[in-house]
């Protein structure tokens, strides 16, 4: 069982959320996560292929530590998809299986049935960008955000918010946070940069990951395209499930 909070652990879910466009050839994003005092505490590399994404981390000596499959073949905002820590054994996610969403954490399941909007794991950059016009216009929106940890949702807002001085590359900032003021009290807000094209480019707060034992790891993250992406392999579809709509909602399966 992971040693963060329940409050912290949700909002660390969000990290993975950089920009998640469907790409008709492979495309590589990278970031390095650092600490408070600038030290880097690993890395990540996206890889997308359509509505294929793995994500792979690596400690700063290179060593494989946890990988993330996901598939956006049901939906953008909620998608399949599983991550595994390679240094605990923790396996996390969450998949369609219906009109229901199935949350999964270190062996334990517990479907959840979608309301307003539901956003999973890296699907809330598409959220961002389904809404960008009402955001950068600074309007407020809510969603229900998919926790595995808790085998629930807890509702969630972003909003337009003050950045960084001097970062002229990032044309937007927005933070995100809980929606019940009670939960606010508790929790710290996430700090999101995008450039003009909309893309991620800063996140702090806290990983998705952690450390070794599962603790809280504050981190900031910038990201940024690998050169050759064209290069990159044809990744497969996140879970093999025969026809790619069987277990979407809205089928019988």
């Amino acid at each position: 069982m992971s040693k963060q909070g329940p409050i912290r652990v949700f909002l660390a879910a969000l990290v993975s959320c950089i920009p998640l466009l469907t790409v008709a050839s492979p495309l590589r994003i990278e970031g390095i996560a650092r600490s408070a005092a600038g030290q880097e505490v690993y890395r990540e590399t996206h890889d997308f292929d359509g509505k294929a994404h793995r994500i792979l981390y690596h400690d700063p000596a290179g060593a494989l530590i946890a990988e993330k499959q996901l598939d956006y073949s049901c939906s953008d905002s909620a998608p399949d998809w599983q991550q595994h820590d390679l240094r605990n054994g923790m396996r996390v996610g969450g998949h369609w299986r219906g009109s229901e969403y199935v949350l999964e954490h270190d062996g334990r399941s517990g479907s959840v049935s979608p309301g307003r909007t539901l956003v999973a794991s890296s699907g809330f950059d598409h959220f961002v960008r389904d809404h960008w016009v009402e955001l950068a216009s600074g309007e407020t929106r809510e969603f229900d955000f998919a926790l595995p940890a808790r085998l629930s949702t807890i509702g969630m807002r972003i909003q337009k918010t003050q950045g960084i001085p001097g970062e002229s590359s990032i044309t937007e900032w927005f933070s995100v946070e809980p929606s019940s003021g009670i939960f606010r009290l508790f929790a710290g807000k996430i700090l999101l940069g995008y450039d003009e094209a909309r893309g991620l480019q800063f996140y702090r707060g806290p990983s998705n990951i952690g450390d070794a034992e599962g603790r809280d790891v504050e981190v900031e993250i910038r990201y940024q395209r690998v050169q050759g992406e064209a290069d990159l392999p044809e990744l497969p579809l996140a879970r093999t499930r025969g026809a790619p709509q069987s277990h979407c909602p809205g089928s019988d399966a």
